[in-house]
């Protein structure tokens, strides 16, 4: 080869084919690292198992604060009815006193006809006797 061939050390086309030498390489090795992480099984399955547990968690805990937040509004419904009956049978104690008294009353009786009504339903099995 001759020497007008060669691009001389210091000229332009030396410096374009050393940066293109240098991209080549900086690309090669960028695709190797991809190829290497795609191929990389374990470390995939590990990544995607991390990222599912880390949704999981965040699920739960937002799950979990909706509870808390309804409980607390349950707990404050419940509280400001409780507050209006004792208002209530603190105003007229001895109507609300009359009602609750009827109501059991009334459950008591229920209970006791409807056990004698069943009672009466049933047949009592006849005792046998035994030869001797």
């Amino acid at each position: 080869m001759s020497d007008e061939s060669k691009p001389s050390v210091g000229s332009p086309e030396a410096e374009l084919l050393r940066a293109d030498r240098d991209l080549t390489r900086q690309e090669l090795g960028q695709t190797m690292a991809e190829l290497t992480d795609k191929l990389d099984v374990k470390g995939r399955a590990e990544a995607e198992l991390h990222h599912t547990v880390d949704n999981a968690r965040a699920k739960v805990h937002h799950a979990a604060e909706a509870v808390r937040e309804k409980r607390a509004k349950a707990g404050a419904a419940t509280q400001d009815r409780a507050v209006q009956f004792a208002a209530v049978t603190r105003s007229r104690p001895v109507p609300v006193a009359a009602v609750v008294t009827a109501v059991v009353a009334a459950l008591v009786t229920w209970l006791i006809l409807r056990d004698r009504r069943n009672l009466g339903n049933k047949r009592l099995p006849r005792r046998r006797r035994h030869r001797q």
